[in-house]
């Protein structure tokens, strides 16, 4: 698939940027090496990092749990996280650089999000320069202005007979993609999984995710739920 939208114009600068590399930041499954290397297996310098002004948010279908058949329509446990701009709140996650002509499957793994560029910190506050990362759109009209006919086409497939809204309120984050949000950030340690739960806001833009976690929606979600790896890491970290 010919990913064509590809913010080629803004790409993160890269020490490897001679050799043909460019700069990511990572805040949710990409946190997880192991994650970010299924999509560009020569990747470099993975490390912790930070960002200013931004907050994540579950706001988003999740089209590969809807492309998978996982998605729970029944309790809208189907959201993934993007990143949105919030004056004070920073971001834990880490920065990776990618050969350019990796980009492509980057972009075509994370299509429904805006790609853009934004300084990034490491963990002592020394700025490391700029770094492509994924914020969400303002509305689904933004979302598709933003596509080309190419992309319609792949992203139609790729929602599975989904037809209603990508970018929604009133939905939960998906069982599956919050597991490995909090196993990443469970090996990230502490203060990264922190952030996670204090920077991270459901589709209310409210609620964050430590009070999500901590509610009577989990513990019902929790009770009925299959996936055991998810119940291990609530169990392990409890709220």
């Amino acid at each position: 698939m010919n990913i064509e939208k590809n913010n080629q114009n803004d790409t993160g600068k890269s020490e490897l940027e001679g050799q043909g590399y460019m700069k990511i930041f990572g805040f949710g499954s990409l946190v997880y090496q192991h994650s970010a290397e299924i999509t560009c297996p020569r990747l470099r310098n993975f490390r912790p990092a930070f960002v200013r002004g931004a907050v994540r948010v579950f706001g988003k279908v999740n089209l590969r749990a809807a492309w998978r058949g996982d998605a729970d329509w029944d309790s809208m446990k189907v959201a993934s996280c993007f990143l949105e701009k919030r004056e004070g709140s920073i971001v834990h996650g880490v920065s990776f650089d990618i050969p350019i002509n990796e980009w492509p499957a980057m972009r075509a793994r994370e299509i429904d999000y805006d790609a853009k560029a934004i300084e990034i910190f490491d963990m002592e506050g020394n700025s490391k320069g700029k770094a492509i990362t994924f914020f969400g759109y303002n509305s689904d009209e933004d979302f598709l202005k933003m596509m080309s006919e190419g992309d319609k086409i792949y992203l139609y497939k790729r929602r599975n007979g989904y037809k209603g809204k990508m970018y929604r309120d009133s939905i939960y984050p998906g069982d599956n993609y919050l597991g490995k949000c909090l196993n990443a950030y469970k090996i990230a340690g502490e203060v990264a999984y922190n952030n996670f739960l204090d920077s991270t806001l459901l589709s209310d833009r409210k609620t964050t995710l430590r009070e999500y976690m901590s509610s009577d929606i989990v513990a019902s979600h929790l009770k009925h739920s299959k996936n055991s790896r998810l119940l291990n890491l609530f169990k392990f970290w409890g709220k």
